[in-house]
């Protein structure tokens, strides 16, 4: 029993144990191209995270061998073929805080400033932003560019706006520097709104105009007027010590003597300056001196825009009519009589026109033509003049009375123009028109062409040239101090 029992006992040596792996992740695995886009580590070290899969994997066993074998599988090789398909986030938008961030911010405030700065449509900026991102792919600021109309317009009101404001009211402060407002209604549809503009002098920069303030008000009133004004500058902290002038239209609501926004102002702040709309005076005295004339040139011009304006067939034969008298082609342009820059230039268009303009209304024919046209062109029914006609020397009398008036405007347009400039200008108009009316000089082709006529009509036409002349002179003087107590003159101690 003992020898059997002896002989079935296996003579084995005993098992080893088998020593298993404990791998853990490897930070050197992120360095190599093949994983660093999609591998990462995890909390637990013998785990490894796939950003690409959103799985955890182990590696304890096999290590790096793992992160080769799940690069291999279906779902990722998947995954990665998508994603070479399609743009990161990350590539759109900058690192927060980052350099490239600031930079992408500095890019989008500047186009907003740009676009406000020119008057540009927030519709068409967003467009062309987004086309800058397909045409500039190779710039890494031009791609994460987002800015869409919405988003300028909140840049435009919440940085760009308060920024400029407080760098002006700053400037205004700090240096109590002395300052003149202006404002004046603008209606936009059933709404009316009032910009509050300053003018003052920089020393270092100059002559500068800027915006404070832009709100809308109802009442126009001159209380509700000063009311605005007054809070306005309370509420930038600006003093109304420092207003050296008051700025608007010559409306009575501004500058009346007993009820106006300039006798409120003077209430509180004593001898401001009243600085009136002196180009509305100017365009105000060419147009009541004009109508003493027997020719309405200006209705003339409008006569003939208001001609060729909607018809298609009427500026076809108006072509062929510059054919005809072998000049080129130049459209006739629109005069608005509120608009005291337009008449000018309508009216130099019209004479650069006029003997294509009098062929195509001397074809029409006295019953389809203008009365009002009529009579400048109806006295060459039978043919054409080549010197001017009697009717044709108010149109050439007129383009030179405006020629006068045109200069001075555009001289008190300036963006320079200061108050001690406004006397000599609106001066040495006044001289012009009495210097012209000593000499009976109407203009040189209109006076060349009136030794053409009978000595009846020569007159006649000079007294009423004349009468113009007097009657602007009349009107300069009405509405525009040139005595010697002129605030303008007492005040910077002219001569």
């Amino acid at each position: 029993m003992s020898d059997e029992g002896e002989a079935e006992t296996p003579n084995t040596p005993p098992k080893k144990k088998v020593k298993t792996r404990n791998c853990q992740f490897n930070k050197d695995w992120l360095e190599n191209p093949n994983y660093n886009k999609w591998l990462a580590n995890d909390k637990d070290v013998n785990m490894a995270r796939c950003t690409m899969c959103k799985i955890t994997f182990n590696v304890k066993y096999d290590g790096v061998k793992a992160v080769k074998s799940h690069s291999g599988t279906a779902r990722h090789l998947n995954l990665e073929k998508a994603s070479k398909m399609c743009d990161v986030m990350t590539k759109f938008f900058a690192p927060k805080d980052s350099k490239e961030s600031h930079l992408v911010t500095m890019a989008e405030i500047s186009k907003t400033f740009h676009c406000v700065k020119h008057g540009l449509s927030y519709l068409s900026t967003d467009c062309g932003n987004k086309l800058d991102g397909q045409i500039y792919r190779d710039s890494a600021i031009a791609t994460k560019i987002h800015l869409g109309r919405t988003k300028m317009e909140a840049i435009a009101r919440n940085v760009l706006a308060p920024y400029s404001l407080e760098l002006i009211t700053r400037k205004l402060k700090e240096k109590n520097i002395p300052f003149s407002i202006a404002t004046d209604a603008s209606n936009k549809g059933s709404r009316k709104f009032f910009p509050l503009a300053v003018r003052f002098f920089d020393p270092n920069e100059g002559i500068q105009d800027c915006l404070l303030d832009f709100y809308e008000e109802a009442d126009e009133s001159s209380e509700s007027i000063t009311n605005s004004i007054l809070n306005a500058l309370q509420q930038l902290q600006l003093a109304i010590a420092n207003v050296t002038a008051y700025g608007g239209d010559n409306a009575s609501v501004n500058y009346g003597k007993h009820c106006s926004v300039y006798q409120k102002l003077t209430q509180i702040k004593p001898k401001i300056i009243k600085a009136n709309c002196n180009c509305h005076r100017l365009h105000n005295a060419a147009k009541h001196s004009l109508k003493l004339l027997s020719f309405d040139v200006e209705s003339l011009v409008l006569k003939v825009f208001n001609s060729f304006n909607c018809s298609a067939k009427n500026v076809a034969n108006l072509k062929e009519c510059f054919q005809f008298v072998q000049q080129e082609y130049h459209q006739v342009l629109r005069h608005i009589p509120v608009r005291w820059l337009s008449l000018f230039q309508a009216l130099d268009r019209l004479l650069l026109n006029w003997n294509a303009i009098k062929a195509f209304f001397l074809q029409q024919g006295a019953e389809n033509c203008d009365r009002i046209i009529w009579k400048f062109v109806g006295d060459q029914e039978d043919q054409l003049s080549d010197q001017p006609t009697f009717a044709e020397c108010y149109i050439y009398f007129v383009h030179h009375v405006l020629f006068i008036f045109q200069s001075s405007i555009k001289t008190l347009e300036q963006s320079h123009l200061v108050i001690t400039d406004v006397y000599e200008i609106m001066s040495g108009l006044r001289d012009k028109l009495k210097r012209r009316k000593e000499d009976l000089f109407f203009g040189f082709k209109t006076n060349q062409a009136l030794a053409n006529f009978t000595s009846n009509l020569k007159l006649k036409f000079q007294e009423e040239a004349v009468q113009v002349y007097n009657r602007a002179i009349e009107y300069l003087e009405k509405w525009f101090d040139f005595e010697k107590s002129n605030l303008l003159l007492a005040y910077f101690g002219f001569p």
